[in-house]
C-alpha cells in the first residue's frame, strides 16, 4: 500500500541526565521534513550522536545531519527509484558528510568531532536506510515493528563506529527497498534501553504502537507539527524515562 502524500514528520531531541548533572548540553541531532523531487513526494530522516568522550562531538553530529539532509535531496532527485540506489552511492552521501566535519576540523583530530549517522528517505514506492554506528531505524511491517537492522556495537561495551573514522565504509549497513513503508521511528542509542528488546534482539513493539496511534489522531485533528514536538520533547523528558535512561535521546518519526 502506497502512504498518502504529503508525508507528517517530526523530531525531537533532549540531554540526558548524565550529560545535564555534569554540565553538558545535548549531544544528539537529527533532523527530518518532507523533499519535492520530480514530482514526487519524499520523506527525509536524519539522526547522529556525537560523541560523549570528544571535544566536538555535538558540532560533529550537527555538521553530519546538515550534509547528509542535503545529500538526500541530490539522490531523491537523480534516483526517484528509491529501490535502484545502490551501496556504493551511500557510502559516497556519507563521505562527503565525513569531508564537510573534517574541513571544519582543520588542524584538529577527526576524533575530537567523533558521531554516528542514520539516514532514512522514503519515497511512494521505494526506501532507502543507511547509519554508521549504533543508531536504530524501526519500520511497521506485516508482522510488526523491525529494526531495518541491527545497530553496530563495538569490540566493548558502549562502543561503536563514527563516521568520522577512515574506515567508517566498512561498518556502514545499508538497505534499499522497492516497496513503500508506511511508519518510521530512527533514534539514537539513547532510546534503545526502552525501544528495544534487547535479548531477542528485536523492536519493542509496544513502545512504538501507541506513538503511531497518537500521531495519525494528531493528523485527523490537523495538529500543527511544532505542537506535536512540543508533545514529543514532553514524552521523551518525561518522569518514567528519565528514570530508565542517562544518556540524550533522539527521535524521528515518519508517517
Amino acid at each position: 500500500m502506497t502512504p498518502p502524500a504529503p508525508w507528517r514528520v517530526c523530531s525531537a531531541a533532549v540531554v540526558g541526565r548524565s550529560h545535564r548533572e555534569n554540565g553538558l548540553g545535548c549531544q544528539d541531532c537529527c533532523l527530518c521534513g518532507c523533499l519535492r523531487r520530480g514530482g514526487r513526494t519524499f520523506a527525509v530522516g536524519v539522526v547522529a550522536d556525537g560523541a560523549g568522550s570528544s571535544r566536538h562531538g555535538r558540532l560533529g553530529a550537527q555538521l553530519a545531519c546538515k550534509a547528509l539532509w542535503a545529500s538526500a535531496g541530490r539522490l531523491a532527485k537523480y534516483y526517484p527509484q528509491l529501490g535502484c540506489v545502490g551501496r556504493d552511492q551511500v557510502v559516497a552521501v556519507f563521505r562527503e558528510a565525513r569531508d564537510s566535519i573534517l574541513g571544519r576540523a582543520r588542524r584538529r583530530v577527526a576524533r575530537d568531532y567523533a558521531t554516528t549517522a542514520a539516514l532514512a528517505i522514503l519515497g511512494p514506492d521505494g526506501c532507502v536506510f543507511a547509519s554508521v554506528g549504533d543508531s536504530v531505524l524501526v519500520t511497521r511491517g506485516p508482522s510488526g515493528y523491525q529494526p531495518v537492522f541491527w545497530p553496530e556495537n563495538g569490540e566493548f561495551a558502549s562502543t561503536t563506529s563514527f563516521l568520522t573514522e577512515g574506515d567508517f565504509g566498512d561498518h556502514l549497513q545499508f538497505e534499499a527497498r522497492s516497496s513503500a513503508v508506511e511508519e518510521l521511528a530512527m533514534f539514537t542509542d539513547g532510546l534503545s534501553p526502552v525501544a528495544l528488546n534487547l535479548g531477542l534482539r528485536a523492536a519493542h513493539g509496544p513502545f512504538f504502537s501507541p506513538l503511531f496511534l497518537q500521531l495519525t489522531a494528531a493528523s485527523r485533528r490537523r495538529t500543527p507539527r511544532r505542537d506535536v514536538e512540543r508533545g514529543l520533547r514532553r514524552f521523551l523528558s518525561s518522569e518514567a524515562l528519565e528514570r530508565r535512561l542517562e544518556d540524550d535521546r533522539s527521535l524521528v518519526l515518519i508517517w
